[in-house]
């Protein structure tokens, strides 16, 4: 019969063991700034300003958005007005894949437009690539125009 001290050292293990597997991470393959410009179907300058629930474009029910104030459409039109933002559904499953958005976050986006949405277009900035926050927006602004030049 194994020890008191065995048992409470596989206890421990076992328990160390099982949350460090439980703890996904998400992986993201890198994008070189040419695909991530040609993989964005829209890319501005904005602010999330906040969130509001609207009817679900693919019509099942309620659905929360983000709403992106733009500042200026670098690609994808001009004189964009907010932009529907896909995020995380509160209460949905979470995934470690997710990526948290806060009001008040002012960058460059490089978003994908969702398929399937009928009416107003929803888009996805779902890789951590997708979203330069303001201090270093505006650099990475003026290497787009340029890219986008060429």
């Amino acid at each position: 019969m194994p020890s008191t001290f065995l048992r409470t050292l596989f206890v421990v293990l076992a328990t160390t063991l099982s949350l460090f597997f439980t703890e996904a991470q998400a992986m993201y393959a890198r994008m070189s700034d040419t695909q991530l410009i040609k993989a964005s179907d829209l890319i501005v300058l904005g602010t999330l300003s906040g969130f509001a629930t609207k009817p679900d474009p693919a019509g099942s029910g309620q659905r929360l958005f983000g709403i992106l104030n733009v500042d200026e459409a670098i690609k994808g039109g001009k004189g964009v007005g907010p932009v529907w933002l896909d995020v995380p559904q509160p209460g949905g499953l979470q995934s470690s894949s997710d990526i948290a958005f806060s009001r008040g976050q002012s960058g460059l986006w490089f978003l994908r437009r969702l398929p399937g949405a009928a009416g107003r277009a929803v888009y996805a900035a779902d890789h951590p690539q997708r979203f330069v926050p303001h201090p270093q927006a505006q650099e990475t602004a003026r290497a787009v125009r340029d890219a986008l030049k060429q």
